[in-house]
């Protein structure tokens, strides 16, 4: 993952990622396979636990999902009450 350009790649593939995107896929990746807080998300990324609703955090993770696209071997589960956790191959 490239933090300066905000992308990544999948099989070769230059996927580029808005400013949050990159940023929560960053943190899962950090702390993969265990499950991160949608606070801690919004921490990171509002520099505030209560900021944003969930519903914001969701739609991120959506949209990461849509680009990174299951072919490449990753999950990003959501974990129900508790935050989201990313398995699978890491991204490079």
């Amino acid at each position: 993952m490239d933090r300066l350009a905000h992308q990544t790649r999948v099989f070769g593939k230059i996927i580029q990622l808005r400013y949050q995107e990159f940023e929560v896929l960053w943190l899962l990746l950090l702390y993969k396979g265990a499950v991160v807080r949608v606070r801690d998300i919004n921490e990171k990324l509002y520099g505030d636990p209560y900021g944003e609703k969930e519903e914001s955090v969701a739609g991120l993770i959506s949209k990461i999902r849509e680009k990174i696209g299951f072919q490449a071997g990753v999950l990003i589960q959501n974990v129900l009450g508790m935050g989201y956790r990313i398995e699978g191959r890491v991204l490079n």
